[in-house]
């Protein structure tokens, strides 16, 4: 598939201008089907267990107080890997992939440096996904204004459930991701 660069920087512009109420993930994901749909691909949809699943690696690479992205792992600090957090959060899955990032806070720009990348822009923009799940931890902040810890932490997961395993509280519960 060849990039159309117009139709994806509007697609990315308006998922941008999406609704304040949006959780984290939401945004992610308007950003991520901005991309898929400028490819001509089905937009993703949310799932709660996903988000769970984002969210556990996103604390774990928070915890581990990240200030360089080449700390960025795939395995969590306990030794899981994708499969276990996925299994852990009940999803069945037939394939997923998992794209980390660090020390940008919006959404649409991690979006656009996943895409500038060969391999997460594959998942991505990968058809056999059709579920994801996002979280994202920024460091924190002392009451005087001062970052303090981590930098800011993006998961994204992409997957297709081994079966009927859409996830229908998805749509009415998705969840942001909080340390």
């Amino acid at each position: 598939m060849t990039l159309r660069l117009p139709a994806l920087i509007c697609a990315l512009v308006l998922a941008l201008a999406a609704p304040a109420a949006a959780t984290t993930a939401e945004a992610m994901l308007a950003a991520v089907n901005a991309a898929r749909t400028a490819e001509g691909l089905t937009p993703l949809t949310l799932d709660s267990r996903l988000n769970a699943a984002a969210c556990r690696q996103a604390r774990d690479l928070a915890g581990r107080a990240l200030h360089d992205v080449e700390a960025l792992s795939h395995q969590g600090r306990d030794g899981s890997t994708l499969a276990d957090r996925l299994r852990d959060a009940g999803y069945a899955f037939r394939t997923a992939a998992e794209n980390l990032a660090a020390g940008v806070a919006d959404p649409g720009e991690t979006a656009g440096l996943w895409l500038a990348s060969e391999g997460h822009r594959r998942n991505m923009l990968n058809p056999a996904f059709g579920q994801a799940g996002a979280a994202y931890l920024g460091p924190r902040v002392s009451p005087g204004g001062n970052r303090q810890g981590a930098m800011d932490v993006w998961v994204l997961v992409l997957a297709a459930p081994s079966g009927g395993g859409a996830d229908s509280s998805a749509a009415k519960n998705p969840r942001d991701c909080a340390g």
